[in-house]
């Protein structure tokens, strides 16, 4: 037996990346690049083929009227329906496999809490999907400020269940509201 180490070939990786990396940190970085390809190529639709652009004062896209409007109106359609549904499905999913796995019994109280927090999140995000796709929007001045009162309204209603049934930002609210705050003196002690 020869105690001899065969050297790779150039065209050969010495050791695969899973022996340094780890199965999952390489399953993560592979949804990582993944994702982000995906990403930049929504990016490259939207702006350079369909001509969109961000409008910050509206807080929207808008399409160039030179361009496929059809094509952008079924393409934002078609991602709406995906993460309308994608959300009530993963949430469901994941609440079933946590239930299935015995790791959450809905026996103890902060899991009930929290399956509270994630249903009213759910239940809002899924009422305001329903409203942007079942409410046509005129570009009526009331009903435009109609339309961005509601999308303000949206990242509201995702963090209101928390703040609501959180007993820590709770207890400090009602703290700040009674002035009970404290008070921290930082001294200079530059010469």
């Amino acid at each position: 037996m020869s105690n001899e180490v065969e050297l790779p070939t150039p065209t050969t990786l010495p050791t695969p990346p899973q022996y340094f990396l780890g199965v999952d940190r390489v399953y993560a970085a592979i949804w990582y690049i993944s994702i982000s390809s995906v990403s930049l190529l929504l990016h490259i639709v939207f702006i350079a083929l369909l001509g969109a652009r961000w409008v910050d004062s509206m807080m929207a896209w808008a399409v160039m009227k030179s361009r496929n409007i059809h094509l952008f109106r079924a393409l934002n359609r078609i991602t709406n329906y995906a993460v309308g549904l994608i959300n009530l499905v993963c949430y469901s999913v994941l609440f079933f496999i946590l239930y299935i796995k015995k790791a959450i019994s809905f026996r103890r109280n902060h899991e009930i809490k929290m399956t509270l927090q994630v249903i009213c999140m759910v239940t809002c995000e899924f009422l305001f999907f329903l409203f942007w796709e079942q409410w046509t929007v005129t570009h009526g001045g009331m009903l435009l400020v109609f339309a961005e009162t509601t999308n303000l309204l949206y990242f509201d209603a995702i963090i209101l269940p928390y703040l609501i049934l959180n007993g820590k930002i709770k207890s400090q609210l009602r703290a700040m509201m009674k002035g009970n705050t404290a008070v921290i003196h930082v001294t200079d002690t530059r010469v």
